[in-house]
Formats: structure tokens, C-alpha cells, sequence
């Protein structure tokens, strides 16, 4: 049996958990909006039809989209993952995230689900991370931190491989550890309620 949470007061919204206080922290420090529980809604799962919401919905501008986050203290359960499925299917993109520090080459951070139309069905993304271009400044969810922007020649139009034989280093971990990402993972592990 899992322990359970302890509900945590954080800008005067009471959390469910503490690690979900803490990522409202880190919300805030890089300046993303965000809204805690948005809505409750009926979602198909393999136990029929559930209440549900995600614990946070986040809009990133520079994307024009919205993800829902689900938030756990560790890799989630076959259940969370099925309430994510239906509410992709109905609502738009749930990307959970399971640990609140800089992800490593190796590790698992984040899952994207997400509903395609053409196969039907809810796809999924392992290493799904948040990254920042250091140049200018993007700051979005992608699979292994990869970043969309156009400030980095893509590695084809250089004759390169791939990506760390252009910067001769790991391209996708180096957009995740900017240092103003380090310090908001930092700040918000250590934050003090």
C-alpha cells in the first residue's frame, strides 16, 4: 500500500501532494502559466466510464498548445495510465511526469499520451522532458528535449549525423540543463512550505 499524500498549501491553492506543490513551484519560477485540477470530466477506462482530472493544465504560447500534466512521486500505475488514454482521446495531449529533477541521457522523466486521428488511437512518448533553447529562450515539452526552434542548424543540412556530432556533445540533454532549467528544478526540490 502506497503512503499517502501530504496536501500542501503553496500561493493559497491547497495540493493534493507535496510533489505536486512543488511543481506548481517550478511552474512558477520559469513563468508558465498554469492551472491546478482545470476540470473534472468522464473518461472511458478499462473499468468504464470515471471522473477525472489531471493535476495541472499548462499553455505554452510559443507552441499555441495545451498539455495536461499528471504528476506522480514515481512511474505510474497501469490505472494512471488509462485515465491519461481517455482523457487524450477527449481532451487534448497528458504528458505525466514522474521525477523533479534534470533528466539524464538514460533515465525516464515523462510520458506524452496523445490521440492520433489517423491510427485511431492514443499513441505514447517515453522521455518526455522539459527543455529550453539557450539562444532563444523557447522553453516547451519535447521527447528527449528536443528542440523545435530554428536556432541550431538540424544536423542533415550539415553534412553531420546527428545531433552531438554538431555540438560534440549530448544536443538533447544540454537543452535541458540551461542553467536557468537547473535552477528551477533546483529551487523547486528544495522549496520549503
Amino acid at each position: 500500500m502506497r503512503p499517502r499524500s501530504k496536501k500542501t498549501l503553496y500561493r493559497g491553492v491547497l495540493y493534493r501532494s507535496k510533489i505536486e506543490a512543488k511543481w506548481a513551484v517550478f511552474y512558477d519560477i520559469l513563468g508558465i502559466q498554469h492551472k491546478y485540477e482545470p476540470f473534472w470530466s468522464d473518461v472511458d477506462s478499462k473499468r468504464g466510464c470515471i471522473k477525472y482530472k489531471p493535476d495541472f493544465e499548462i499553455f505554452i504560447p510559443r507552441d499555441n498548445h495545451t498539455y495536461y500534466i499528471e504528476i506522480k512521486d514515481s512511474k505510474p500505475p497501469e490505472e494512471a495510465i488509462t485515465k491519461a488514454c481517455g482523457w487524450a482521446r477527449e481532451y487534448g495531449d497528458v504528458v505525466i511526469f514522474f521525477d523533479l529533477r534534470p533528466p539524464k541521457p538514460i533515465s525516464q522523466s515523462g510520458w506524452l499520451f496523445e490521440w492520433n486521428d489517423i491510427s485511431d488511437q492514443v499513441l505514447k512518448q517515453i522521455n518526455i522532458w522539459w527543455c529550453e533553447c539557450p539562444k532563444c529562450g523557447y522553453l516547451g515539452i519535447r521527447q528527449y528535449g528536443e528542440l523545435p526552434c530554428k536556432c541550431y542548424p538540424d544536423p542533415e543540412s550539415t553534412g553531420a549525423l546527428d545531433w552531438d556530432e554538431v555540438f560534440g556533445t549530448d544536443y538533447s540533454l544540454s537543452s535541458t540543463r540551461t542553467p536557468r532549467l537547473l535552477s528551477a528544478y533546483k529551487n523547486a526540490q528544495n522549496y520549503e512550505f
